[in-house]
């Protein structure tokens, strides 16, 4: 039985590891939260840095409500697509641009619509990845800091920030059912994960 093919994308090796790399083997943090909700059936075949990404222009939004994170979401899932992925996963930082909640969630909308087969696993890491890996152990109300209280907290907790290998070491010991209060987001992505994958590896709704 061939395993589903999973495509990802994220701000860099901190989310990707080097699996945008041709015969890259480095597992970042999406990878290893992916690995928590569904342990086998499923391969990354490659994934795209955010600042690589191609925009596919989706023209329901063009104009008022256009913003760039809805155009990189849609080029994402379309390069998923190219490669003969069923599955992309993603996370977009915040940092302090509250507008990219709202692209994301468009973006997800019109690929969605684009691709209608895909399933999308994605959204926004409030205010950025390293908000998760403290969430995960167990620092509460991560969404509501600053990026530089979370980054003082991530070397408080003696964590090397931006380090791919650090991260994902604390995402493979946690209970990601168990979540501190104040971590609302990445609670949907990890449920969003868990219901894409299962529907995905075993045909199942999630």
């Amino acid at each position: 039985m061939s395993k589903v093919k999973v495509w990802l994308g994220g701000e860099g090796p901190s989310e990707i590891g080097d699996r945008d790399h041709p015969g890259g083997q480095r597992v970042g943090a999406i990878e290893a939260l992916l690995s928590k909700v569904e342990q086998g059936g499923w391969v990354v075949t490659g994934a795209t840095a955010w600042r690589r990404i191609r925009k596919l222009r989706v023209r329901a939004a063009l104009g008022r409500d256009n913003h760039g994170d809805i155009h990189n979401i849609a080029g994402l899932v379309n390069e998923a697509h190219e490669n003969a992925c069923e599955v992309v996963a993603f996370a977009r930082d915040v940092d302090s641009d509250e507008t990219r909640l709202e692209a994301s969630a468009q973006g997800i909308s019109h690929a969605q619509e684009i691709f209608p087969q895909m399933g999308i696993i994605g959204g926004p890491a409030l205010p950025t990845v390293e908000g998760w890996i403290l969430a995960l152990r167990k620092v509460p109300h991560t969404e509501s800091m600053s990026r530089n209280r979370v980054n003082d907290l991530i070397a408080g907790q003696e964590l090397r920030a931006k380090h791919a290998e650090d991260y994902v070491e604390v995402i493979l010991h946690a209970d990601v059912t168990a979540l501190p209060p104040g971590c609302v987001r990445f609670g949907e992505w990890i449920e969003t994960a868990r219901a894409v994958l299962t529907r995905a590896v075993r045909g199942l709704a999630g």
